[in-house]
């Protein structure tokens, strides 16, 4: 819990550069992204709790997690890394605020929980066509994965 209020009081003090129009706003507001991604996957936080927190709304904050995903990974974002696809599935399941069965029902009526729970721990075949459904099924466009 501590290192959650370090994070949050640099969160808090950083944004105060920012609209105060520092030189170097562009480095704090990098910053500023790494920070509420550091809540949010590393410390393991709800959006709703860290919004809160950060005293923002809960789409700023999806950007700024988007935004540091794209700096902290870089080229490491690859739709064909099972893997990888697995822990989107699942961020993206818990951001809808579904649970695995609501998931495998909005897939297909062949679709099962087990299923689903393989999907988020990489253990599908690469190619396999519901991982595209399942992320249709969260209203998330696969497309823009596939080309860097």
């Amino acid at each position: 819990m501590d290192n959650v209020k370090a994070i949050v009081t640099e969160f808090k003090r950083v944004t105060d550069y920012i609209k105060n129009k520092e030189p170097n706003a562009e480095l704090f507001f990098t910053a500023r992204s790494i920070m509420a991604y550091r809540l949010m996957i590393d410390e393991g936080l709800k959006l709703g709790e860290v919004a809160i927190m950060l005293n923002i709304s809960e789409e700023e904050l999806s950007e700024l997690v988007n935004i540091a995903r794209l700096k902290m990974e870089g080229r490491q974002l690859n739709f064909l890394n099972i893997f990888q696809q697995g822990r989107w599935l699942k961020e993206m399941r818990e951001y809808r605020q579904l649970t695995r069965e609501q998931l495998a029902a909005k897939i297909s009526q062949d679709t099962e929980i087990e299923w689903v729970e393989k999907a988020e721990n990489g253990h599908v075949k690469i190619g396999d066509p519901r991982i595209i459904y399942a992320f249709q099924a969260l209203d998330v466009k696969v497309g823009r994965y596939f080309f860097g």
